[in-house]
C-alpha cells in the first residue's frame, strides 16, 4: 500500500496515481527481495536507490515507513490478543486523524508518528504498571519501581513529542479544525489549534 500526500481537496492527483503504477511496473517486490540479504549485488542496491529517487513517496509506503514498522514490531512483541493489537491499531489510526496526518506537511507528518509510537509504548508501559498492581503479591518492590520509572520515561515521551508537534505547528502557522458536537446536538463547537 502506498501512501501518498494529497491535495487540499483530499484527491490524490492523477501524476501520483501514474508513480504508483509505475513504482508497481519497476519490479518492486522481485528488488526488495534481492537486496534485502546479507551480502546483496551491487548492482541491485543501485536500482533500489535509483527507484527510491525516481519515487520518493515509496518512503511513505508501509514496507519502507520505519514509523509503521516500529508499531507494528513492538505490537508483534508483546504477548496480546489479535483484537488487542487491532484495538491499538485503530487508536493509532484515530490519532493520527485527528491531527491531520493526511493534510500535513511532511515535516509534521515524522512528529505526528512520534506521537503515535510514544503514544503506544506510554500504553504499553501503563498496561504493564496496572498488570503488576492487580498482581503485587507476585511482583517484587524492585521491579515495581522498574516499571514506575518506566511509565514516567514513556509519559516525559510522549509529552515531548506532542509539545514539538505544537511548536512546529505554530512556527509554520498550521491549525487543525476540530468539531466538538454540544450536548444535545442543537450547536457545534469549532475549535483550531
Amino acid at each position: 500500500m502506498i501512501t501518498t500526500h494529497t491535495k487540499g481537496n483530499g484527491e490524490e492527483s492523477e501524476m501520483e496515481n501514474k508513480k504508483k503504477l509505475q513504482v508497481k511496473q519497476d519490479g518492486l517486490s522481485e528488488l526488495m527481495d534481492k537486496t534485502n540479504t546479507d551480502n546483496p549485488n551491487p548492482t541491485d542496491v543501485n536500482k533500489w536507490r535509483n527507484l527510491f529517487k525516481k519515487n520518493p513517496q515509496l518512503y511513505y509506503c508501509e514496507p519502507f515507513n520505519i514509523a509503521e514498522n516500529v508499531i507494528n514490531n513492538t505490537l508483534n512483541g508483546i504477548e496480546c490478543t489479535e483484537y488487542a493489537k487491532e484495538v491499538a491499531l485503530m487508536n493509532i489510526r484515530a490519532i493520527k486523524e485527528s491531527l491531520g496526518y493526511k493534510k500535513s506537511p511532511p515535516i509534521e507528518n515524522l512528529l505526528i508518528e512520534q506521537v503515535c509510537i510514544t503514544w503506544l509504548i506510554k500504553t504499553l508501559m501503563e498496561t504493564k504498571y496496572s498488570e503488576n498492581l492487580k498482581n503485587a503479591k507476585n511482583t517484587t518492590l524492585k521491579y515495581m519501581d522498574y516499571v514506575d520509572r518506566m511509565v514516567s520515561k514513556t509519559q516525559n515521551r510522549y509529552l515531548r513529542a506532542i509539545e514539538m508537534l505544537a511548536r512546529i505547528r505554530k512556527l509554520t502557522g498550521t491549525t487543525v479544525q476540530i468539531n466538538i458536537a454540544q450536548s444535545g446536538g442543537k450547536q457545534q463547537v469549532n475549535n483550531a489549534l
